[in-house]
Order: structure tokens, then sequence, then C-alpha cells
């Protein structure tokens, strides 16, 4: 899908409007029109970054952003408040924005949910789960994802 809006060549590096992302294999981005790239963005093998198709579960990407392998951006979530009705039947709950600002890298394996922002320069712990917004220059892991030391 993605060369419906930008040329890919055969290494699967990006050229669109001035940016540069370098996509791995087995790579999926959607729906396409809820995210927003920067440039010089590395995404590795086997990440999957999807969100709902509405404006409150857009994803921005900002620019010298890593992602390693493996890596899960999840926006938008299933309603399951109602017993009385298959969750599958029940549409959509919490939906927020995913904002990965200027020069972060995300281990490989973690997840990203939905409403949350990691600040500039933030590192993610390889298997992290982040539920929470991450301040700028904070290395966070685990499940759920703490800050376990500062950059500066």
């Amino acid at each position: 899908m993605l060369k419906f809006y930008c040329k890919i060549d055969k290494y699967g590096k990006i050229k669109a409007n001035n940016k540069t992302i370098k996509i791995a294999k087995n790579v999926n981005i959607g729906p396409l029109s809820q995210v927003e790239f920067g440039s010089n963005i590395h995404i590795s093998e086997n990440t999957s970054i999807t969100t709902s198709n509405t404006f409150e579960s857009l994803i921005k990407i900002g620019s010298n952003v890593m992602i390693a392998n493996n890596v899960m951006i999840i926006g938008g979530n299933h309603n399951i408040s109602r017993i009385d009705i298959p969750m599958i039947e029940q549409g959509m709950g919490k939906q927020g924005f995913i904002i990965i600002e200027d020069d972060v890298w995300i281990g490989a394996g973690s997840i990203i949910l939905t409403g949350v922002t990691l600040g500039k320069g933030s590192v993610i712990g390889a298997g992290s789960v982040v539920t929470k917004s991450v301040e700028s220059y904070s290395i966070v892991a685990g499940n759920p994802a703490r800050v376990i030391k500062k950059r500066y």
C-alpha cells in the first residue's frame, strides 16, 4: 500500500516529500491515512503499526526514530463494557493519539499502547509494554514500563 504514496527502492528505503523511511521485511502499517512520519526513520522486521480509522487514534512518528524488530504500536481499542453483546460487536473503546517524538529508540518486542507519548530522546527497553506516557530523555523498561534511568 505504501507504493501508492511514495517510492520504495529495492532495499526498502522510502523517499517521499524529502523524508527517508527505511522499512524492513514483514512490516504492517495502517491505515496509512492515520500515521504521520517525520524523516530518517528505521522500522525493523516484523513490526506492526496499526490504529483505528478515526481522528482520535492518530499515530505521529517524529524524526530520527529507531523501531526494532517485533515491535507493536497499537492505536485504538475495543469496547468491552457490555456483557449482553459480544465484544466483537461493541465497536470502539478507548481511543487516543500515539506520539513518538524525535530521537526515540524502541527496543525489540516492545508494545506501545494507545494514548501515550514517547518523549524526545527516550529509550524503550526490549520487551517493554508502554501503557503511560514517557518523559523526554527517560529510559523505561518492564511490563508495565517504568523509568529505570534518565539520559542526562
